[in-house]
């Protein structure tokens, strides 16, 4: 297999100068300088004559002075080292991927990366060639098309929430709601940070406030939980997962016991119904407060405490508990926000929140965007969808409608589309494993 190589014996980064990548019809780009005390990581790729390509992993965080004229000699340290290291590893990639293909001249061509381009992988995606695309695109390179997103937005603060009266308020420490869209509730007279809750507003499309996205209550936040909901008036609530999981208390129990009422920073709790089946329990509650009173309910589902396991049973019992949700909230015709929560508010919050969007605009756009989707919901809260098994949920959640629940998440639709009816439904799932090994990402 013929493949070239180029390599720079010096490269500094932010010189400034006018730059062109080696690859063919590639433009040109300003190498612009970097910014003073900011952290920076450097991965180098490599690509063939045939257009495949690889990456090589990120290199840890190099951060620069606080004076910008000492910026590029650092970098100008650190990438040649990374360049060389990179270099070899690919070198060592591209001798394996060449004998195995000499030894094996009739297997199929390995699928360690496809030469999918990035513009390929953000795209909207239209149902007709969703499937098509999913199999066209290895999962490696979802994996990097995940690891492209910013885990929060670099210019949104968060500070509010690292204020040391908000540090016990706060289930994990690294997620923290921003600044400009944190949930505030209302000021106790002579209580330093009283208006703080560990929660986001999460905007759909347009500008409407559609859910709130938060933490777990906590012991000493059972109260201020309970005050958000009065006065953001929700009457939904949406629970992920058990109390407790794998041993650890994932989030204190907030609604009472049938017969057994509690009080909440006077709010009156009452569980007055409760229905189980196999995959969530919803609740209806009546809560009052001095002579007003409400009918709010909870819909929790109780089977998705492992992503490791989350298999294709689960995948569709959530698809059908979203759009449970989804119904009876749209009946109900009500505008308050819908509060999603999990453990930390971001996780599995916000893969619930991502597949629930991804549904609405497949009804409305009959196409996906599944990076854009997640890339929007980190710049209303850090962390939304937090892993990449996460993230396959998305592209399982998709897939699965298409191959197995269409008519039934959208009975009055009049999509059709032969390729949804005969496509094979194993596009995602017998890769997984697969992909575990060979990246190591049993703890992403």
């Amino acid at each position: 297999m013929d493949c070239s190589v180029f390599i720079c014996s010096m490269f500094t980064l932010g010189n400034g100068e006018m730059t062109r990548s080696p690859f063919p019809d590639s433009p040109t780009y300003t190498n612009l300088a970097l910014d003073p005390n900011t952290g920076y990581r450097v991965a180098v790729a490599a690509k063939t004559d045939n257009d495949e390509l690889t990456v090589t992993q990120w290199s840890p965080v190099v951060q620069t002075p606080t004076t910008s004229n000492t910026v590029t000699v650092v970098i100008a340290v650190v990438v040649p080292v990374v360049v060389i290291i990179g270099l070899a590893i690919i070198a060592v990639w591209f001798y394996r991927k060449r004998s195995q293909t000499k030894n094996r001249p009739n297997q199929q061509k390995l699928n360690v990366v496809n030469s999918v381009k990035d513009k390929e992988l953000k795209r909207n995606i239209p149902l007709s060639k969703f499937l098509t695309h999913i199999r066209n695109v290895s999962q490696p390179n979802l994996y990097k098309e995940f690891q492209n997103i910013s885990f929060s937005h670099p210019d949104f603060s968060n500070s509010v929430g690292k204020l040391s009266q908000n540090d016990e308020k706060n289930r994990c420490q690294n997620i923290l709601p921003y600044n400009r869209n944190r949930v505030k509730i209302t000021t106790i007279f002579g209580e330093e940070g009283s208006d703080y809750i560990n929660a986001s507003y999460i905007q759909m499309s347009t500008n409407e406030k559609k859910y709130i996205a938060t933490q777990g209550p906590l012991p000493n936040t059972m109260d201020d939980f309970w005050r958000m909901i009065w006065e953001q008036e929700c009457l939904y609530i949406v629970m992920l997962g058990k109390l407790v999981i794998k041993g650890e208390v994932a989030c204190n129990q907030y609604w009472p016991s049938h017969n057994e009422p509690t009080t909440a920073h006077g709010v009156t709790l009452h569980l007055v119904a409760e229905k189980e089946n196999d995959w969530w329990t919803s609740r209806e509650l009546i809560v009052k407060r001095n002579r007003s009173e409400r009918k709010l309910k909870q819909f929790h589902f109780t089977s998705w405490d492992n992503d490791d396991e989350f298999e294709r049973k689960n995948i569709q019992a959530v698809i059908r508990f979203i759009a449970q949700v989804r119904k009876e909230v749209d009946a109900s015709e009500s505008s308050s926000p819908i509060v999603v929560h999990c453990s930390n508010g971001s996780g599995r919050s916000g893969t619930f929140i991502a597949l629930d969007r991804l549904l609405q605009e497949m009804q409305e756009k009959s196409s996906v965007n599944i990076f854009e989707t997640v890339q929007q919901l980190r710049q209303d809260r850090m962390a939304m969808v937090e892993n990449f098994k996460q993230y396959l949920v998305l592209y399982k959640g998709v897939e699965c409608v298409l191959n197995h629940m269409y008519d039934e998440v959208f009975p009055n639709s009049a999509y059709v589309n032969d390729h949804v009816k005969n496509d094979s439904d194993q596009v995602i799932y017998e890769t997984i494993p697969e992909l575990y090994e060979e990246y190591d990402l049993s703890n992403v």
